[in-house]
């Protein structure tokens, strides 16, 4: 009996010290957006440095202009109403948010450049004169691109715009101009769809301190090498670059061209390794190379593994082991995996969703709508992890088999608490969110978890995590789409004592 006092006594004092008595664990507000063909969130902070703001952008049936409305966040909620409405130039084709030192930017990629729109009236003026590959915007969709980001970690917005014959570069000076735009000799990827149309995308792009010498470079992924570009003090990026061959086959580029290929291979002989990531997954101060290889042997047998490659530095050349240091393997398919520090010893973790597909697991769907995966949690020791997860829970995806949808739960670690210890929330079904308070033990988070009921997303893309009250925490920003009428939600961090 002492012991369970003991332990409730402890959960009272960590919940007191997340929020004001009588406080929830996170304040919930939502507002209804309306009726749209499409949606797109973005999210900034345009009037002041403690102020931020919700960007809907609307794209409505043919014959009627897109525009965007702004939303902002007050006292702990979002507001009820727009307080700013306007129409879309015809000319936007993708929208940023740049920060500078006067704030945040809502900026726009147009066929002549980049342009800043005042978020008052709509109006735009010319930031950047760049080729794109925009030929013209297509009204009936607004991208949303990261062709605005902070090249040389001075907390400033850059420019990096992908042409048809190199990427643009332009590094934001102390008071909001850009200094010269620089060319890098990147081609985009050209691709061929089974209707013989042609499209281009830029080829990924890392931006990263690779060998811990305290400067950014910039690596691209060319589908079979990468392109180092490794960058002065002056923001250039010096020319010509190097090219780093990773040592191993790579089939594809992503999850997407992997999944293509599957469907026109014969299931019962194909493996496949695609690019992962590059990160410094083992705290060395080197980025280091991850695939993801999936191998199946007919349409119910499917075998997954994480690969990590070691990278290393001699003198000014980066190179990655052929041999991976480390592996995560499951039997079935690997869906998701999440890099995080959960037990806070600096090294990286990872939390990867899996599900073994089997004629057993489509039988017990087909009875009860719904199916189980795993969510196994691995503590990296030594940068190396072990075989299996040190930690499994499992998460249910529902199905309707009238309309053939199916609920896809998200799954995120964050500090919700701010104790600094990271914490688990999982979406239980339509209308609950389960947080598992996180613990400094082996078990890392609570077996019983903090109920809260409120609307539910469908699919984990449509959740964010992003500080939207300026309390140094995470918060969740859910755009909700329930029968075509959607919704913005947020949940945000309850203030501390």
């Amino acid at each position: 009996m002492l012991k369970g006092l003991m332990q409730l006594m402890m959960l009272i004092a960590i919940l007191g010290s997340s929020a004001h008595a009588g406080e929830p664990l996170l304040q919930v507000s939502r507002v209804d957006t309306g009726r749209a063909l499409t949606q797109s969130l973005l999210h900034g902070s345009f009037v002041g440095p403690d102020q931020m703001e919700i960007v809907v952008v609307d794209v409505p049936r043919r014959g009627q202009s897109r525009q965007a409305r702004i939303y902002p966040i007050r006292q702990q909620r979002i507001a009820s109403q727009a307080s700013v409405a306007f129409q879309l130039d015809h000319q936007v084709a993708a929208l940023d948010i740049a920060s500078s030192d006067n704030g945040d930017l809502l900026a726009a990629l147009t066929p002549k450049g980049v342009f800043v729109i005042n978020p008052a009236d709509g109006t735009m003026h010319n930031l950047l004169s760049v080729m794109t590959m925009v030929r013209g915007a297509d009204e009936r969709q607004v991208l949303l691109q990261d062709f605005l980001r902070d090249l040389n970690n001075d907390g400033r917005s850059d420019l990096l715009v992908q042409g048809f014959s190199s990427v643009q570069v332009a590094i934001q000076r102390p008071g909001g101009s850009f200094g010269p735009v620089s060319h890098l000799p990147v081609s985009p990827i050209m691709n061929v769809s089974s209707e013989h149309t042609i499209s281009y995308r830029s080829p990924r792009i890392y931006v990263k301190d690779v060998d811990d010498d305290g400067q950014l470079e910039m690596m691209v992924w060319m589908r079979d090498h990468f392109l180092l570009f490794r960058q002065q003090a002056s923001g250039v990026f010096t020319l010509p670059p190097q090219r780093i061959e990773p040592g191993i086959r790579i089939s594809f580029d992503d999850v997407e061209e992997m999944s293509m290929g599957i469907t026109e291979e014969d299931q019962t002989e194909f493996s496949g390794r695609l690019l992962h990531d590059l990160t410094d997954y083992d705290g060395d101060g080197v980025v280091d190379l991850v695939t993801m290889v999936v191998k199946s042997l007919g349409v119910f047998k499917k075998q997954t593994r994480y690969e990590f490659y070691r990278g290393h530095v001699d003198g000014e050349t980066l190179r990655f082991d052929r041999v991976p240091a480390t592996e995560v393997a499951s039997d079935g398919i690997q869906f998701a995996m999440l890099e995080t520090d959960i037990d806070r010893d600096g090294a990286s973790d990872i939390m990867v969703s899996s599900v073994e597909i089997g004629i057993g697991k489509i039988l017990r769907a087909l009875l009860t709508g719904s199916v189980n995966f795993d969510l196994g949690f691995y503590r990296q020791q030594g940068g190396f992890f072990e075989s299996r997860p040190d930690i499994v829970r499992e998460v249910t995806v529902t199905f309707d088999f009238g309309s053939g949808d199916a609920l896809y739960p998200f799954t995120l670690v964050t500090d919700i608490v701010g104790d600094a210890q990271p914490d688990l929330l999982v979406q239980e079904g339509e209308g609950q969110l389960n947080v598992f308070l996180g613990r400094q033990d082996d078990r890392l988070f609570e077996r019983k978890p903090i109920e809260m009921e409120m609307v539910m997303p469908d699919e984990p893309e449509q959740v964010q995590l992003t500080d939207l009250n300026g309390d140094g925490r995470n918060d969740l920003l859910m755009h909700l789409d329930k029968n075509g009428q959607r919704s913005v939600q947020v949940l945000l961090t309850s203030a501390g004592p």
